[in-house]
């Protein structure tokens, strides 16, 4: 039988356990064809397609990013978001803030950018 402390060191670390799996931010890639395209995040050149960012997945956040090539149009994005199911289950569980990165970016993004008139 477990006695009081047991129990309650048992539930601290579960608890623990459980808030160390919410998930606070996705590893996005970004790719674009034609391919080695510039990409900035809120305007800091972060590097070539394909690139890999952290993107928080707070519900709220949204970075401005822009994708650009010699010979064709700039192109500010908007990345595509999805559901984060492991941070509703532990919001609604265990953790109430756990909602707040409920809703971040998809893991790959796809852009296409167009050519300039000639």
């Amino acid at each position: 039988m477990f006695t009081k402390k047991t129990s309650t060191l048992f539930v601290i670390i579960s608890a623990l356990i459980t808030l160390n799996s919410c998930v606070s931010s996705t590893r996005v890639v970004i790719n674009s064809k034609p391919s080695n395209a510039d990409v900035y995040e809120d305007g800091q050149y972060v590097g070539k397609t394909p690139v890999s960012l952290n993107i928080s997945n707070l519900v709220w956040d949204s970075p401005d990013i822009t994708i650009s090539k010699d010979g064709y149009t700039s192109m500010p994005v908007t990345l595509k978001k999805e559901e984060k199911i492991t941070n509703l289950v532990i919001g609604y569980v265990i953790n109430i803030f756990a909602f707040l990165w409920c809703y971040g970016p998809k893991e790959n993004q796809n852009f296409v950018l167009t050519p300039l008139d000639e």
